[in-house]
């Protein structure tokens, strides 16, 4: 007789014992290979462990470097090391590495005044620039795309507090720049918007990891 899951306690041994060998075929969100491989490394035992878990097998954690370092630091094998002192309130409960689109969101408004300060503009004041304006705008890269039929053209998409927006990248531009938006957990991307067809679109000239000036480690 099958038992249902609301008999099930949330804290029952046997389910984490479970996980943490990676008998997790037919579970919900945890039974892809890769999640098999993370599994016995990360070894659940809360239902925050179990979040941590789904998030570090996202396109951004992985192509960020944070799924590693939360990792190492949650295994003693690195420090616990935040970019600034102010994020360490948001960041403090995944030792520092950025998992998730809400976490993006509140460093980036933690940090707003420092980038307004140097001239670095939200997504939601892309929209409102003319065509051709020099731009600087700063977040967390969620996709990065480069099709076969593009002739060498690449698209991203940058995320901060206030939305999104999209990036378009010629081909002379993007080799110096793919290691930084495929690996950087903040973007600063530098370019002209580009009004087309209703969408706006900044046209990258060049993009740096983090800020324009960088942030202190402590």
């Amino acid at each position: 007789m099958l038992a249902c899951i609301c008999t099930i306690p949330p804290d029952d041994p046997a389910v984490w014992d479970m996980l943490a060998a990676a008998d997790s075929l037919g579970c919900f969100q945890v039974e892809s290979r890769a999640q098999m491989n993370l599994l016995p490394r990360l070894r659940p035992r809360t239902m925050h462990d179990l979040i941590v878990d789904v998030s570090l097998i996202r396109p951004g954690p992985v192509q960020g470097g944070m799924a590693r370092a939360y990792l190492e630091r949650r295994a003693g094998r690195a420090p616990v090391a935040y970019w600034h002192a102010a994020l360490e309130p948001v960041l403090a409960e995944t030792l520092g590495a950025l998992l998730g689109l809400d976490q993006d969101v509140h460093p980036l408004a933690l940090l707003r005044p420092q980038l307004a300060s140097q001239g670095i503009a939200t997504t939601r004041d892309v929209g409102t620039l003319p065509h051709g304006a020099r731009v600087r705008v700063a977040g967390r890269v969620e996709v990065v795309q480069r099709p076969g039929t593009a002739k060498g053209m690449a698209f991203a998409t940058l995320a901060d507090e206030h939305g999104l927006v999209n990036l378009v990248i010629h081909p002379q531009v993007y080799p110096a720049i793919r290691s930084v938006l495929r690996h950087a957990p903040v973007v600063v991307a530098e370019g002209r918007v580009q009004h087309a067809h209703r969408v706006v679109h900044v046209v990258v000239t060049g993009a740096t990891a983090g800020e324009a000036s960088p942030l202190p480690v402590v």
